[in-house]
């Protein structure tokens, strides 16, 4: 496990060093720039419909990250990711994304239903640096949390913070959402500060039914659909 001491830290998009080095990032558009060919990310590079968002598509930012759809050979290292930026916050305790059930097999969970999706950041050689996914409401019907949204350090400094959630925003409006909902805690000062500039408005409280209201202590929610 990664300590937050300089050496080999791993943090969440949430830590304080992720909200210096990400510059705020403009709303969504029904465009978007992808690849749309070379299973490296390689292929040539063409605008798209939001709608067409929806498969292991690519993403290619500046410095060679690239963003692309959870698959299982991701797992081990997203929950380890995670789980290492959790304990970094004090937040390894029941009730947060820690125990997760499906932690361990997240491209199962987010597989297992088309309106459910998972997004890694990678590098040039297809190590995962952290990701964020999109699942149902329950109880509602246009309502999607945007959930664990984590990074390794070294996916810091490419707004990579901002391109998730673009991301996640164009799959929610493709799939008919209506609005994004997304928990978190007040000692992630970045994640709350990324989430305010990326135009989510904080709630009062956790939204009837959730699953990690009892731990987390901020919320927010932002309306996606597109015109």
């Amino acid at each position: 496990m990664e300590r937050e001491d300089g050496m080999n830290a791993t943090r969440a998009v949430g830590s304080a060093g992720a909200a210096n080095s990400e510059a705020p990032h403009t709303s969504v558009t029904a465009v978007t720039t992808v690849t749309t060919a070379g299973g490296d990310g390689s292929g040539p590079v063409g605008m798209v419909d939001a709608a067409s968002i929806v498969g292991p598509s690519f993403l290619r930012d500046s410095d060679g990250l690239t963003i692309v759809t959870i698959t299982a050979s991701h797992d081990a290292e997203i929950a380890r990711i995670i789980r290492a930026n959790l304990v970094s916050f004090h937040l390894d305790i029941p009730g947060t994304a820690y125990f997760d059930p499906e932690l361990d097999h997240l491209s199962a969970f987010y597989g297992s239903r088309a309106d459910r999706r998972y997004f890694v950041v990678t590098d040039h050689s297809g190590r995962p640096l952290g990701g964020a996914g999109l699942a149902e409401v329950a109880g509602t019907t246009d309502t999607a949390e945007l959930q664990k949204l984590y990074l390794s350090d070294d996916a810091k400094g490419h707004r990579m913070g901002y391109a998730l959630i673009e991301r996640i925003e164009a799959f929610a409006s493709a799939h008919g959402y209506r609005q994004l909902y997304v928990e978190t805690h007040h000692r992630m000062a970045a994640a709350n500060h990324i989430y305010l500039r990326s135009g989510f408005h904080r709630l009062a409280g956790p939204l009837a039914g959730s699953v990690h209201g009892g731990a987390m202590d901020r919320f927010y929610m932002k309306d996606v659909m597109m015109s």
